[in-house]
C-alpha cells in the first residue's frame, strides 16, 4: 500500500520534469527559429516565453534563467522591465 503511494508520487514528480523540459525545450526551439529569421518576431518569442512561466506559476528558475539569456542575448534593454515583473 505505502509503495503504490510512493510510487504514484514519484510519478507526478518524474511527470511534472518531464512538462518543464518539454516546455524549456520547446521555447528554445520558438527562439532560435525566430532569431534566426530575417524579420524576427519579439511578441511571439517573449508570448511563448511568458506563457510558459505563468503554467509553471513563475516558480521555475531554469524558465526564468532561459528566458533572461535571450533577453540579454538580443533585447538587452527589456531585462529589467522582466526583473521588476518578477520581483512583484
Amino acid at each position: 500500500m505505502i509503495f503504490d503511494q510512493v510510487w504514484s508520487e514519484f510519478d507526478q514528480v518524474n511527470i511534472s520534469l518531464l512538462l518543464l523540459c518539454f516546455r524549456i525545450e520547446f521555447c528554445r526551439a520558438v527562439t532560435e527559429s525566430e532569431v534566426s529569421e530575417k524579420d524576427e518576431d519579439v511578441k511571439l518569442v517573449k508570448s511563448t516565453w511568458e506563457m510558459a512561466i505563468n503554467e509553471e506559476g513563475g516558480q521555475s528558475a531554469q524558465m526564468w534563467i532561459e528566458y533572461i539569456k535571450y533577453l540579454v542575448r538580443k533585447h538587452p534593454e527589456q531585462v529589467s522591465a522582466v526583473h521588476q515583473v518578477r520581483i512583484l
